[in-house]
């Protein structure tokens, strides 16, 4: 799992889920959790809290696409290319994340080390951890 600080600076509530806006040092994100401030203490303006998400939801994109939101660029620092899974790692300021990928897709990608490239993430593939 990849980690990330980030500071709640906004969200939005239904009756059953919130939609919540992330700071972090290599950008906003949103992410749906299934609370709201009535089930969750945490959830509230200028709460710091983790990030995460799992190293397969991490979508590599050779090129930037500005429709998409939650996108980061990063550089590869290193490869480990397997058989049919590949490992790739992935910097961005000082942050380092682990993102799976089928090697059939690193080939078509022709990714290499110190290559710059954008991840995204989904909004649903985000979750919160709340230090205690």
């Amino acid at each position: 799992m990849n980690k990330l600080r980030s500071k709640i600076v906004n969200f939005q509530q239904s009756k059953y889920f919130s939609v919540i806006e992330l700071s972090t040092e290599i950008g906003n994100f949103s992410c749906v959790v299934a609370e709201t401030p009535q089930t969750v203490s945490y959830l509230k303006v200028g709460e710091s809290i983790n990030m995460v998400f799992n190293n397969f939801d991490i979508l590599i994109l050779k090129d930037k696409d500005n429709n998409l939101i939650n996108a980061f660029e990063s550089e590869i620092v290193e490869i480990e290319k397997g058989n049919l899974l590949s490992k790739i790692y992935l910097k961005a300021n000082e942050n380092t994340f682990i993102s799976f990928l089928l090697t059939k897709q690193l080939e078509i990608l022709d990714l290499k080390v110190r290559d710059k490239v954008f991840c995204h993430l989904k909004p649903t593939n985000i979750f919160i951890e709340v230090e205690k």
